[in-house]
């Protein structure tokens, strides 16, 4: 028998043994075929309450919701995959944001503090576009943002505030959407809301191990 196997032509002997018969597809998980490198998670988060901080001090995102729908996402993944146990509530994060004046003076690790987290997934953002007037076939939408995992009680572990990564700029993460996915999508709410979810799928792949597709990179995986 021969099949074809990344582009290889393989001859494979079956068993001759009576009764003995493989399908197609059994032969090709027999082989390795489906069963991609297994991922090992970056950085493992705490059981204890996680906050999920969507910063941007650039101001560089003008869709209103965006914050909300990338933190939203976030957890959900996180969530589905076992990579987090308990996430503080995006309402809780919107309320101390508002009855606070100094808020935006506070850092990143007070802002975990008040909200009762142990720890915060920091998403600074970097750079965002999404546009409706869509004139080629290139990227229509992005996101670009940097990663980073906060110790809220640092003192108390006497350690640093900086969980991972050691890099200063953090774990730089890119979503994309074609021009042809954005017209098919049509409306502010439904891009950045899509948008957001291709971001937190690659972005909680940080925090669980999986194993990549026949057709993935592992250079092109995050972290």
């Amino acid at each position: 028998m021969r099949l074809i196997v990344g582009g290889w032509l393989l001859s494979v002997a079956l068993p001759l043994m009576a009764g003995c018969t493989y399908t197609g597809g059994q032969l090709l998980f027999l082989l390795g075929v489906g069963k991609g490198k297994l991922i090992e998670a970056k950085f493992t988060l705490t059981e204890e309450p996680i906050l999920i901080f969507v910063d941007d001090p650039g101001e560089r995102i003008t869709w209103p919701g965006s914050f909300a729908h990338i933190g939203e996402a976030l957890a959900q993944q996180l969530l589905e995959h076992e990579a987090a146990k308990k996430i503080i509530p995006t309402a809780t994060l919107q309320r101390i944001r508002q009855s606070e004046p100094e808020f935006e003076k506070f850092s990143c690790r007070q802002i975990g503090e008040k909200t009762g987290a142990t720890q915060v997934v920091w998403l600074e953002v970097l750079d965002f576009l999404v546009t409706q007037d869509v004139y080629d076939t290139g990227h229509a939408a992005f996101v670009n943002v940097s990663i980073k995992v906060i110790d809220v009680k640092w003192e108390e572990h006497d350690g640093r505030a900086r969980l991972w990564p050691k890099s200063p700029e953090g774990a730089v993460v890119v979503a994309s959407l074609t021009a042809n996915k954005v017209l098919e999508l049509k409306t502010h709410n439904t891009i950045s809301r899509f948008l957001a979810e291709e971001l937190a799928e690659k972005v909680a792949k940080i925090f669980y191990e999986y194993r990549l597709g026949d057709f993935d990179k592992e250079e092109d995986q995050p972290g």
